[in-house]
């Protein structure tokens, strides 16, 4: 198994996402705070990005963190996005 592949799989849904919503690179990377250089490589799979950054990118794409991550459970908008967060958070160890 190569153990970049699920980098590259959220890069790829990164891009749709964004393609879907005719947003370019540049755009992204202004409304989340960092370089459009650094989507390219999130999209390429080669990073991927950190916390803040990748709540973000979901809540300006709308959609749900766990679609980013899984590729399931595709919801939109801020309520998916906090449906997402509370998942996640549930499942971070205390």
């Amino acid at each position: 198994m190569n153990a970049e592949r699920p980098f590259l799989e959220l890069g790829e849904r990164l891009r749709r996402a964004r393609e879907t919503r005719k947003m370019s690179i540049q755009e992204l990377a202004d409304m989340i705070g960092c370089k459009r250089q650094t989507v390219i490589l999130w999209e390429r799979g080669k990073t991927e990005p950190g916390a803040v950054k990748f709540f973000r990118a979901a809540e300006r794409l709308g959609v749900s963190v766990e679609w980013l991550i899984t590729g399931e459970g595709y919801g939109t908008g801020k309520a998916a996005l906090m449906a997402s967060l509370g998942q996640v958070l549930s499942n971070l160890p205390t």
